[in-house]
């Protein structure tokens, strides 16, 4: 389906890398990744989490009808037979450790470091520890007390998060207590609206959101790394840098935290820059989704960065272009099985998440991205013009894209720049 990044055979061949096997445990996020470590000749058993008192066929079923992945419903069954572990995303920190101290190269996070996205309170008391600035924030259990809050700030524009259970609702911004109740009513918290804890932060005004994807191998950061720019919702427009302003003001901070909790993948971060000092507002400790789905389709050396990562070794980062962009292509139909299509010529730069080839492609149900638009090029516009073309190329039931993304993007990028942003 995807040759990702090569070419042609010849270069394919120059990037395989040494057969291994890898157990790779997902949560219906991460194909693409597995997918790649595949078709660079790796024995990749793949293991998506669906265990639950009464489990769905689209639980489970990504990745089926693809030849190159060995599909495996218990990770029991292969543990004896792999030499690498790797891990999408949280909530494996302990196993993770265990697997390590078992002489298993591992991916992924550790039960320390993983805190810092599941535990939005140990995540402001750390990061403020190691020196990194948060905006103002308060923690306030229970519905009603975060609507009282906002009774006395009404006006103020304030970001409510939640910890850990993020399904129930995700990040979202308010200026009224009636937004805040209204939002909150919606979460489904039942008999705990008076027990969830909440983190409210205060808007930083003055300032535009940035963002970091960076490889970090137990030791150091791997280089070059992603400093990005999203517009939520929507997409991701990113430049591959080996020096920026996130050295200063981030990376130098969290690296030894990082190294003192042995952690081995990739670190995200988003957070307000505001041309002199910068505020850390969501640490993603795993790879980002959607806009993850550019490493495995164009960085060169993907699976020896991987597994470079998980022995805890140094290795540069290889790519042909410094800007690279993912829009996300959404339908509002999430209940059912979905087709998608696309021209033959796009086949590299069409991302997905959950897929299934069956006398074609199908998108299970239980999510609304159907998949992501990739672009690339010498400058960040290129890149979001490639990107655009290829989302508008991509055909499916009740499918859409954000489609002034292109302007939204460059509003971003010309105010980071005013403030020195160096993007």
């Amino acid at each position: 389906m995807f040759d990702f990044v090569f070419r042609n055979e010849i270069e394919r061949i120059k990037y395989a890398s040494r057969k291994d096997s890898i157990l790779f445990i997902d949560t219906n996020l991460g194909f693409d990744h597995a997918y790649r470590l595949a078709k660079d000749g790796q024995t990749v058993y793949y293991f998506i989490n669906w265990q639950s008192a009464f489990p769905k066929l689209e639980d489970s079923i990504t990745g089926d009808g693809f030849k190159e992945l060995k599909k495996i419903e218990d990770i029991g069954e292969v543990l004896d037979n792999v030499k690498y572990v790797m891990f999408v995303d949280i909530g494996f920190g302990s196993l993770a450790d265990m697997l390590r101290k078992q002489g298993y190269y591992v991916f992924g996070t550790s039960s320390k470091a993983e805190k810092l996205e599941s535990d939005r309170v140990f995540m402001i008391r750390q990061l403020k520890k190691l020196g990194i600035k948060v905006p103002e924030s308060i923690v306030i259990k229970g519905k009603q007390n975060v609507v009282k809050y906002m009774s006395k700030h009404e006006g103020e524009l304030h970001f409510i998060k939640l910890n850990k259970f993020r399904g129930n609702i995700e990040t979202f911004s308010v200026s009224s207590s009636l937004e805040a109740e209204i939002m909150l009513d919606q979460a489904g918290f039942g008999p705990y609206n008076d027990k969830v804890e909440f983190v409210v932060q205060k808007a930083v005004e003055d300032g535009v959101e940035i963002g970091l994807d960076v490889f970090f191998n137990g030791k150091d950061f791997i280089r070059p790394y992603f400093y990005t720019i999203e517009v939520k919702g929507a997409g991701t427009v990113g430049k591959y840098t080996e020096k920026s302003i996130w050295d200063e003001i981030f990376l130098d901070k969290i690296r030894p935290f990082l190294k003192q909790s042995n952690y081995h993948g990739n670190i995200s971060i988003e957070g307000f820059w505001d041309g002199k000092d910068f505020y850390a507002i969501d640490p993603c400790m795993r790879l980002p989704f959607p806009n993850s789905g550019i490493f495995p389709h164009f960085i060169k050396n993907y699976t020896d960065v991987i597994k470079a990562v998980a022995r805890g070794d140094d290795i540069k980062i290889e790519v042909d272009y410094p800007y690279y962009t993912q829009i996300g292509v959404y339908s509002d139909i999430t209940d059912i099985w979905r087709r998608i299509q696309f021209d033959r010529k796009y086949r590299n730069k069409v991302g997905f998440r959950r897929i299934v080839k069956q006398n074609g492609y199908w998108v299970p149900p239980g999510d609304g991205l159907m998949a992501t638009a990739l672009g690339y090029g010498n400058t960040y516009e290129e890149s979001i013009k490639d990107a655009l073309e290829v989302a508008d190329n991509i055909d499916g039931y009740s499918l859409y894209y954000i489609a002034h993304i292109d302007e939204d993007f460059n509003k971003k990028i010309m105010k980071l720049n005013q403030l020195n942003g160096g993007f």
